[in-house]
């Protein structure tokens, strides 16, 4: 009796690289905040996000869903 293939919903992308994160962003979420990934390496992910006018809350501060270092009670690895 075989196993049928699990269907999930998240995408396998082809290799772990800066390159593969951000071309698939492109067409995405990440790709339209401007979200550049700079490096990728085991429990680690570096990217910069350009902080435009776009995706400030209306009391002038970065939207509260955009990635927050420690200083502003993100999580250790996260900078801004």
């Amino acid at each position: 009796m075989s196993v049928p293939a699990i269907r999930t919903p998240y995408v396998t992308l082809p290799a772990y690289s800066p390159e593969a994160f951000n071309t698939f962003g492109a067409g995405h979420l990440p790709g339209y905040l401007g979200v550049e990934v700079l490096s990728t390496n085991p429990g680690l992910l570096v990217c910069r996000v350009p902080i435009r006018a776009e995706i400030m809350a209306p009391n002038g501060q970065p939207s509260s869903s955009l990635p927050r270092g420690p200083e502003r009670g993100g999580s250790p690895g996260t900078q801004l």
